[in-house]
């Protein structure tokens, strides 16, 4: 009996033995399969993550970027004032050059008038010179022949009409600085 029993619970498990392989297949592949998913799922959260950790990293640098461009621009406006500041320095250094070039040039002319009113007043005063030299020679003669005549004092009336002649060339040359300054 002991057989038959034995045969027979082979044969009942042999019977029900397929349905559970096909459970234990199917609970298998189901678990797998949730496995499976689960593990995509991961990969794809990790992706996320690491996608995550790089933008957060990209975020910073560009803070960065970001910072530094505000700092150059900062820098840069205040190198355009620097500039605008020099260029009105520059601006007003210019116009003064304007400026004293006019005046040198103005004086230029001006220097040039005196130079020549001087080359004239010296001719003048030459020619005045040379009158005073031919007269004092004529007054050396006329008093030589006066003096044989009238024994007179030839030096004093000699120095008196040299300091005539130099009154007169002195008034003249006056004269004449005043006309051409003016």
């Amino acid at each position: 009996m002991s057989n038959k029993l034995l045969n027979y619970n082979n044969n009942n498990i042999s019977q029900y033995s397929p349905n559970i392989f096909v459970q234990k297949k199917d609970t298998f592949e189901e678990t797998n399969n949730t496995i499976n998913s689960l593990n995509e799922e991961i990969i794809k959260l990790k992706r996320k993550n690491m996608t995550i950790y790089e933008k957060e990293q990209e975020i910073i640098k560009l803070k960065k970027e970001i910072n530094k461009i505000q700092k150059d621009n900062s820098d840069s406006e205040i190198n355009k004032l620097l500039i605008d500041r020099l260029k009105s320095e520059n601006k007003e250094q210019a116009e003064n050059i304007i400026n004293l070039n006019n005046n040198i040039s103005h004086l230029n002319i001006i220097n040039k008038k005196l130079e020549e009113k001087t080359k004239s007043l010296e001719l003048k005063n030459n020619i005045l010179i040379k009158k005073c030299s031919q007269k004092e020679i004529k007054i050396k003669e006329l008093n030589k022949s006066k003096l044989k005549e009238n024994k007179i004092d030839v030096e004093k009336i000699t120095n008196v009409i040299n300091k005539k002649l130099l009154i007169k060339n002195d008034s003249i040359i006056l004269e004449l600085l005043k006309k051409h300054t003016k």
